[in-house]
């Protein structure tokens, strides 16, 4: 079998590095936006939508005004994807039982930096998805046993969310806070219905029926927004909040059950792991 355990750790290692500059680079936009905020980034935006670049920005601690920032992408808060990813892998390799003490911190001090940039884009499944994932991997551990193993993971994932919020508060002010608590007061569900679920029910309603086979490949996202063509009054540009609308679009049902059974046997194959 060429995928050895060694291969598979240089891989992730390589994803883990490339994740970590785009976060890198989301937390300079942040703190430098004149030297590393892409011009183009705000003129497509206003091209696209006058009002798109003020829905998006928000006021800092230091009361100047802050957009999410994109990282290596070209997408409004795209910087969160690229964080999660370094968040969790980052978290991953240090909670790992055999990791020297100065690997542990460095990708500790990564996950930290990562799960700021999270925090000052706004996302917010995000940060809920890393929560999720960071306990899973506690009960892996303490399903097998590993009670001591457990408590440093479970310290780790509390040092580590502490520590970037104090951080992403102490630049992005009391918009950070208020984005946290409305988590807490409303619970992940309802918060869920509230800012995204409107948009799941309108696809599950109305495009599934409209759109069973798909729309046709480019025709939401940053894709049509470069290669569209806006007098195409046949085909015009879809607008998709939610990935689920996005796999409808470009591939309908047909679609959907593909990427099911994918993500399906990934996590049962993780599990048989």
């Amino acid at each position: 079998n060429w995928v050895t355990a060694e291969r598979l750790e240089r891989v992730l290692l390589l994803v883990f590095c490339a994740n970590l500059l785009s976060a890198a680079v989301g937390l300079l936009q942040v703190y430098y936006p004149q030297t590393f905020m892409p011009p183009e980034f705000s003129r497509l935006a206003l091209r696209m939508n006058a009002e798109i670049v003020g829905s998006l920005t928000y006021l800092g601690a230091d009361g100047r005004e802050i957009i999410r920032p994109p990282g290596l992408s070209d997408i409004p808060g795209g910087a969160a994807i690229s964080a999660t990813i370094t968040t969790l892998l980052g978290f991953a390799f240090a909670t790992r039982a055999q990791a020297a003490h100065l690997r542990r911190l460095l990708f500790i001090a990564a996950s930290v930096v990562a799960l700021t940039v999270v925090y000052l884009t706004h996302v917010r499944s995000m940060l809920v998805m890393i929560c999720i994932c960071m306990m899973a991997a506690g009960a892996v551990r303490l399903r097998h046993g590993r009670v001591a193993h457990t408590a440093w993971i479970a310290g780790s994932a509390a040092a580590i969310v502490i520590a970037s919020f104090t951080w992403a508060v102490a630049v992005g002010g009391e918009s950070i806070v208020e984005r946290v608590q409305s988590i807490l007061e409303v619970g992940v569900v309802q918060s869920y219905q509230e800012n995204r679920g409107i948009f799941l029910t309108y696809t599950l309603q109305e495009l599934l029926y409209e759109y069973p086979f798909g729309a046709g490949i480019g025709r939401w996202g940053m894709m049509s927004a470069y290669f569209g063509e806006p007098t195409n009054w046949q085909y015009p540009a879809l607008w998709a909040e939610i990935q689920l609308t996005g796999w409808l679009y470009d591939g309908g049902v047909l679609l959907w059950i593909c990427y099911a059974g994918a993500i399906t046997a990934a996590t049962a194959r993780a599990k048989r792991t």
